[in-house]
């Protein structure tokens, strides 16, 4: 799934819980978008990808907890695939 937090931005994962209360999202194995080419909004980035040489993807980490979540959006395996094998971005 992928999460588009008012304040943190976009993040990748596997969704493990959903708080509508709170609008906190709890993903395992995330990864954030930090910027992205390839695709006009998130709408295209979990539906086809990034062009993962002109991205900037975060590693890998076990667990996010979002919150002021204002979009979840399902993602095709390609969608959810080109983030997560994306090459870490390293600044």
């Amino acid at each position: 799934m992928l999460v588009r937090d008012h304040r943190a931005g976009v993040h990748v994962g596997t969704l493990t819980s959903w708080d509508t209360q709170t609008k906190c999202a709890t993903l395992k194995e995330a990864r954030k978008v930090w910027y992205w080419a390839g695709a006009a909004s998130v709408h295209g980035i979990a539906a086809r990808g990034i062009d993962q040489k002109r991205s900037q993807i975060a590693p890998v980490v076990p667990e996010v907890i979002s919150c002021d979540v204002i979009e979840i959006v399902a993602c095709t395996d390609e969608g959810y695939n080109s983030v997560m094998t994306c090459p870490e971005w390293k600044p």
